[in-house]
């Protein structure tokens, strides 16, 4: 090894990490874009997934701490990690989502944090739904049975519409739903941002990677839901017919794919 005041030179990376005090982290192995500081308390961690897989895993944490509270930016949700007896920290992490995890944190305030422990099987949401658009120049009612992207009707009418897109469907729940529970209405794909009404109540705006919202226990009835779905859309679609020499194409509009409900049961 060479060293002088400003420059190391090793062979060995882990001798190196130990030369500058660098701590590992179990993280780097679960392809999760991390990065770790500190702050007035202790260490935080910004995770990512980036890649197209959940990563539910049990991981020790470098900066060790007593207690590990979880943040999501997004949904403004925290709740204190569980850990097991070796101090490993319990994380999932969706396909695009990303997280905090502040170590020496407390609030009595916060409770444990919501896992969903993927034992409990989706229900689909199945039935007409009706799209129309608020506000805008269409008029036209469309139903579907699966909602789908405005761009991929009939009519190019609505390929360029730009605005707002309003779907809408009512439903019941199997009978052995337990509405008493926190739920996760979960959306495959929507463009470009939404806002969620439940029985006419909001749940919300999504906008990005994972397309989900928590409601709460007895948001959902037995029978007689309403979910109402308020996309808008990027506005550059109304123009495309305007620029047709460079063969612009239509930006995803709406929503597409299945809507789930999944009980969480933690």
């Amino acid at each position: 090894m060479f060293v002088n005041q400003n420059v190391s030179v090793v062979r060995d990376l882990n001798e190196a990490y130990g030369l500058e005090k660098i701590k590992k982290e179990e993280l780097a192995f679960l392809q999760l874009n991390f990065t770790r500081k500190k702050y007035n308390k202790g260490s935080v961690y910004l995770i990512s997934n980036l890649i197209n897989q959940e990563i539910d895993e049990w991981v020790l944490l470098a900066e060790g701490s007593s207690n590990y509270v979880i943040y999501d930016a997004v949904t403004d949700l925290a709740g204190y990690a569980a850990k097991d007896y070796s101090n490993r920290v319990h994380i999932q992490v969706k396909p695009g989502q990303s997280l905090f995890i502040f170590s020496d944190y407390k609030d009595k305030n916060i409770g444990t944090w919501m896992y969903n422990d993927n034992k409990q099987v989706p229900v689909a949401i199945k039935g007409k739904w009706e799209v129309t658009f608020p506000g805008g120049v269409l008029r036209d009612t469309v139903v579907m049975y699966v909602p789908e992207f405005i761009n991929q009707l009939w009519d190019e009418k609505f390929h360029y519409y730009s605005g707002k897109i309003k779907y809408t469907t009512s439903f019941e729940l199997p009978g052995d739903y337990d509405i008493n529970v926190n739920t996760l209405l979960s959306f495959t794909e929507v463009h470009e941002i939404a806002e969620i009404y439940i029985n006419g109540n909001s749940l919300g705006k999504i906008w990005c990677l994972p397309y989900e919202v928590i409601m709460p226990p007895k948001t959902l009835k037995k029978k007689n839901n309403v979910l109402e779905v308020v996309v808008t859309n990027l506005s550059i679609n109304k123009h495309i017919p305007d620029y047709s020499q460079y063969n612009l194409k239509p930006y995803d509009s709406g929503l597409s794919g299945l809507v789930k409900l999944v009980p969480l049961e933690y």
